[in-house]
């Protein structure tokens, strides 16, 4: 820690601390904002030594924990299970005789009731999207089939952003 000149050792230290405090606070906040809350993309950055909150496309830092921890995979599991659930809703729906989300062709459902299947151009997909709302992974309500694969998934699912705030 460097003092400049007329600085007591006290004040010095005092100060430094204020900026460790402010730097824990503006990390928390930012995971507490971020990862759980309803702002999804928000994010604390440090500002001439306070903590400000900020939102929108464009700002850095993480959404979702660390991947291999036990956090991330508590999320990831919860996702799993939030599209197994409406494929099997989907799937049952269209065997009996529904047209599930609408997004099948007549040709397709047909092939969805005889084999149980879905088209390998499907990605099931969050909106909310999972990094803004962890806390929904796993609810069926909020996932639903996009059609185009990966590239199809980005375009219609996220409008072109994977980190698109909005969704």
């Amino acid at each position: 820690m460097m003092m400049k000149a007329g600085w007591s050792r006290e004040w010095a230290e005092s100060r430094w601390r204020l900026q460790k405090l402010n730097e824990s606070i503006a990390w928390t906040t930012a995971m507490a904002i971020g990862v759980y809350g309803e702002i999804a993309d928000a994010m604390a950055i440090l500002v001439g030594g306070r903590a400000a909150v900020t939102s929108g496309i464009g700002t850095r830092g993480p959404r979702l924990p660390p991947k291999d921890t036990p956090e991330r995979a508590r999320i990831d599991a919860a996702r799993e299970r939030g599209v197994k659930a409406k494929k099997a809703e989907e799937l049952a729906d269209i065997q009996a005789g529904g047209k599930g989300s609408g997004v099948w062709s007549e040709k397709e459902l047909e092939g969805i009731r005889r084999s149980g299947k879905f088209p390998d151009d499907v990605e099931w997909h969050h909106d909310p999207t999972v990094a803004n709302r962890p806390d929904r992974a796993a609810d069926p309500r909020v996932v639903s089939p996009v059609r185009g694969g990966r590239k199809g998934h980005l375009r219609d699912g996220h409008k072109g952003n994977w980190r698109n705030p909005k969704e």
